[in-house]
């Protein structure tokens, strides 16, 4: 996607959130990454976390032994939380067998959030962790974490004349969490001889490059458009007689091609990917709009802010509410797509200055007073931690992004006060997308 897909998910994920183009997203600069044995030597640990997990000293927890992995865990900034921990750690049982344990410590080593096991690594048992970056991997604007271990090989599954084979984990940051890229994992390990970070990135811009290969031998367009091929569809877009339905049928067209040409797989992240290249085309023409009036400008990024902030809160409430899963990610990143679109029509009518309807206008407010009660008023269940210790008491993180989300509908609320038809064209979106999934 060319701009974030925002924030996120759900997310982000949708301004403040750009999404820039994928050859910009692949060559993202990264943090200091753990050298694998083919990438020099290893880094130093960093700073020594002072509770969960303590360099060289093992915490036995009933029968199980947790260790860090040395030069494996590294003070670092997340956007969501500023400076953090990453913490890499070996859980090894009696029997021998040994997980990972990744995880986000604050600055005090109190633990922010467990990372979930990658599904790839279920039933291997852990070696070691061999390299760890922090990259903006799906292009939202946020650092996300590519972690690659070794474990145990599996000769039923036709990895033999080997001991280890090397895993990837992706975890895509969606503002205070992080949430497992299953299928690029997949895509990663299905290719093989992905070993190092750098190997990573080049599957990453391969596959890019494989599909511009696609795009310029197949008739009908049944692969990824390509950046010439995505500006002429932007174009048509703004400038035919569509509405929303029309354009996303448009774009679909675009990505997937006719039945009989389509050999490409239209994956859940690829869909994410068309809706962000979506919301792009109509933000930059927003931006075009309203460049020579400062104040609509303004009023434009004001009106872009709180539904960025609006989304991303109720992606989270979604993802806490509802046991997580990666799904809350893919409605955020297309619901952020899509309103894109929608606030470039906002702004059309305000251009157009539509009069009031003030009781219309009366009546969504108090639809979205309603449906921020209903969120204030809900209680999540506890969870099994990801490292398998106890449950975790998610209840304090949903309470907060409740409250995001009414501080967020409040600022749209100030932003809205005219009561035009334009403000009732856009909080009638926002009232249905705030009712519980």
């Amino acid at each position: 996607m060319n701009k974030w897909i925002a924030a996120c998910l759900m997310i982000a994920m949708l301004t403040g959130c750009a999404e820039p183009s994928p050859a910009v997203l692949l060559d993202a600069e990264a943090l200091p990454v753990t050298k694998t044995k083919q990438e020099i030597e290893p880094a130093s640990s960093g700073k020594k976390s002072e509770l969960s997990f303590e360099q060289s000293t093992r915490e036995k927890n009933g029968q199980a032994i947790i260790e860090e992995i040395g030069g494996q865990s590294f003070e670092t900034e997340f956007e969501a939380w500023g400076k953090v921990r990453f913490v890499a750690a070996k859980r090894t049982e009696p029997s021998g067998y040994a997980s990972l344990q990744l995880s986000v410590q604050g600055r005090n080593g109190n633990l922010l959030q467990a990372f979930p096991a990658t599904d790839l690594t279920q039933g291997r048992s852990l070696r070691t962790v061999t390299a760890v970056s922090f990259r903006d991997v799906d292009g939202n604007g946020q650092r996300d974490v590519i972690v690659l271990a070794e474990y145990e090989a599996r000769p039923e599954a036709g990895e033999s004349g080997v001991n280890y084979v090397t895993i990837p984990s992706i975890y895509l940051q969606r503002g205070k969490r992080f949430v497992s890229d299953t299928q690029l994992e997949d895509r990663l390990f299905a290719a093989g001889d992905i070993t190092t970070i750098m190997d990573v990135m080049a599957f990453l811009r391969g596959r890019h490059a494989e599909q511009s290969e696609k795009n310029a031998r197949m008739p009908g367009g049944a692969a990824m458009p390509d950046e010439a091929r995505l500006r002429n569809l932007c174009v048509a877009a703004k400038s035919g007689d569509y509405d929303e339905s029309d354009i996303i049928d448009l774009y679909t067209q675009a990505y997937t091609g006719s039945s009989k040409d389509a050999d490409w797989t239209f994956s859940e992240m690829d869909e994410d990917m068309m809706y962000g290249e979506l919301g792009g085309c109509f933000r930059q023409e927003t931006e075009t709009a309203t460049a020579k009036d400062e104040g609509l400008k303004r009023h434009a990024e004001g009106i872009a802010d709180a539904v960025e902030r609006i989304l991303l809160a109720k992606s989270a409430i979604d993802y806490y509410y509802n046991g997580g899963g990666s799904m809350w990610m893919h409605m955020a990143s297309r619901t952020h797509g899509i309103y894109g679109y929608r606030i470039f029509r906002y702004i059309g009518m305000k251009q157009q200055a539509s009069g009031q309807e003030a009781a219309k206008y009366d009546a969504l407010v108090k639809e979205l007073e309603s449906d921020l009660r209903y969120w204030e008023s809900q209680s999540v269940d506890p969870v099994f931690a990801d490292n398998g210790i106890g449950i975790e008491n998610k209840q304090p993180e949903y309470d907060e992004e409740a409250q995001g989300l009414k501080d967020a509908v409040r600022s749209l609320l100030a932003l809205t006060s005219a009561k035009d038809k334009a403000s009732i064209y856009l909080l009638n979106f926002l009232a249905k997308d705030l009712v519980e999934y």
